[in-house]
């Protein structure tokens, strides 16, 4: 399975609660000879299956219907989409089977965690360490993949990136192997080019060098670096021209950065 992040990582968080909301969760109906339209059921007991690593007191902390309620269909929906947004069960595996018992109704709820995260693996990422990167998930490990937390990470990865100045940088692709490991695929806001407008009295290799953002006559590709970029302007402001150039950084797409 791949996760097809790229720019619906952004826009994650809303689709959790949109598929919280129309997710065909499955309440197997109890038997027609067994159920009285015409009389009230209570919760005999709930009764959580197929959990292993994440605890039946995490699970029961999120869901409403307590032993001695009175049987409500549309709760134990409501008790399957909070179980959902938890992050780490397959979607189409939950489902709940109420029992009809002398005491009452018997619930059985039914999960299936998803596979166990054995390692993560970044690609990609030139200006900071795996070892860095990888450290931010490390709380995810030996857990079944949770949506919720890995998109939590990836937003903590994002964020060090800018604090060090790459504000173009974002996690573009997460995938998953067959041996429970996670990649994440970094694009770093690589620098397509140095186009500077207006100099008349310097040449653009000469700018080039002043900048010491890359080698002389070479273009090399690169993160975009906002603190770089801010220390090569400076450098250049210590020269005084009447036709002082504008530097302008070509970004991938066509972007420009001023």
């Amino acid at each position: 399975m791949q996760f097809a992040f790229g720019l619906y990582i952004r826009t994650f968080a809303a689709a959790v609660l949109i598929a919280a909301t129309t997710l065909m969760l499955h309440v197997c109906p109890p038997a027609a000879s067994a159920f009285s339209n015409s009389r009230e059921y209570f919760i005999d007991d709930v009764i959580i299956e197929g959990n292993r690593l994440v605890s039946t007191e995490e699970i029961s902390r999120v869901i409403k219907t307590r032993k001695g309620d009175k049987y409500d269909r549309d709760v134990v929906l409501q008790d399957l989409r909070a179980i959902h947004e938890l992050g780490c069960f397959d979607e189409e595996s939950l489902a709940v089977n109420p029992t009809l018992t002398p005491r009452g109704v018997l619930l059985k709820i039914c999960v299936k965690e998803n596979p166990t995260v054995q390692q993560f693996i970044v690609s990609g990422n030139d200006s900071i360490a795996s070892e860095q990167i990888t450290k931010i998930f490390s709380n995810q490990l030996f857990k079944p993949q949770n949506f919720n937390n890995l998109v939590s990470a990836i937003d903590q990865v994002e964020c060090v990136y800018q604090e060090k100045g790459f504000v173009l940088a974002r996690v573009v692709d997460v995938k998953d192997g067959p041996d429970g490991s996670i990649e994440l695929v970094i694009n770093e806001g690589i620098l397509e080019n140095i186009v500077f407008v207006g100099n008349v009295n310097l040449s653009h290799a000469c700018l080039k060098a002043m900048l010491k953002l890359e080698p002389v006559g070479a273009i090399k590709e690169f993160p975009y670096n906002n603190n770089a970029k801010a220390r090569a302007a400076a450098r250049l402001n210590r020269f005084e021209s009447e036709t002082f150039p504008v530097l302008k950084l070509l970004m991938p797409h066509s972007r420009i950065v001023k």
